[in-house]
């Protein structure tokens, strides 16, 4: 699902104030939780707008041994995010998909984050960082 990720040395994780790139440009909302890619139709009936959110890597929990599993964020993508516009609070979800076999097998979790290419330009925005990376470890 994306425990956590991290971009320009700083770590996020849910709950905690994320940036992304929307058609409207940089927001800062909350990270609360998944969006299963399976039905992003509902979740834009319902008003979410699309999110571009740059990381440099993302952890997954392993579902066995509890610890982080850390993967690298290709260059040319950023991890997919909704935020619905409709609703009184606004908050940033991550959209989820099926992992593979070979993902399972590795992570040890049956949900990935979607990466996917920059829908709003390639200039990741500045942001503030939750935790730095010494204090997760």
């Amino acid at each position: 699902m994306c425990a956590v990720f991290q971009f320009q040395n700083k770590i996020f994780k849910s709950g905690g104030m994320i940036t992304a790139r929307s058609q409207r440009g940089i927001v800062n909302h909350v990270w609360a939780g998944f969006a299963r890619h399976e039905i992003l139709d509902w979740w834009r009936n319902q008003g979410a707008m699309l999110l571009d959110i740059h990381a440099g890597s993302f952890a997954e929990r392993s579902d066995q041994t509890r610890r982080l599993i850390w993967d690298l964020v290709p260059e040319n993508r950023v991890i997919r995010g909704v935020l619905h516009i409709q609703s009184p609070n606004l908050l940033i979800k991550i959209v989820t998909r099926a992992a593979t076999s070979l993902e399972v097998e590795r992570f040890h979790h049956p949900r990935m984050p979607l990466l996917a290419e920059p829908l709003f330009g390639v200039n990741p925005p500045e942001v503030e960082g939750q935790y730095p990376i010494e204090g997760l470890f």
